[in-house]
């Protein structure tokens, strides 16, 4: 899992050949002006999807996970809580091939706030809960990007 500010995300570049290429197109593009549900695929490797997402007020202890996808968050506008789980992990939901998609109850957390111009990228079977709201927003206006590694 990284977490850091977008103006560094060219820090990790070099990190998977894909990011690389979200990166470069990040940066040829504005984020903030892109409607919403506007989705793009880059390529056969990497999809961009703009969401607004209302967001849930308690954390409900089943984490998402991938086996075939980083997943990046980058908040547009509002804030969000993602809560990254760890420790022991026990499966609650069957990973689905074909969705790339399972769920996970954890033991252990570690919230990340996110704020626009943040991001949140967590790797394959990395645990996360995204979509929780913060004192300030119960909504999210977020670009997320799936990068097949």
């Amino acid at each position: 899992m990284i977490y850091d500010q977008l103006k560094n995300l060219k820090k990790y570049k070099n990190f998977h050949p894909n990011l690389g290429l979200v990166i470069e197109y990040l940066e040829n593009i504005d984020i903030d002006s892109l409607p919403l549900d506007w989705r793009y695929s880059l390529n056969e490797n990497i999809l961009f999807m703009i969401q607004d997402k209302k967001l849930n007020s308690v954390f409900t202890g089943e984490y998402e996970y991938h086996k075939k996808n980083i997943d990046l968050h980058i908040i547009i506008d509002g804030e969000e809580t993602i809560a990254y789980g760890f420790g022991d992990i026990t499966e609650i939901k069957e990973y689905s091939n074909k969705n790339d998609y399972g769920l996970v109850f954890s033991s252990r957390r570690q919230e990340l706030y996110l704020s626009p111009k943040y991001f949140a990228l967590f790797l394959p079977n990395e645990a996360h809960e995204p979509n929780r709201m913060t004192e300030k927003s119960k909504k999210v206006r977020k670009c997320i990007v799936k990068i097949a590694v």
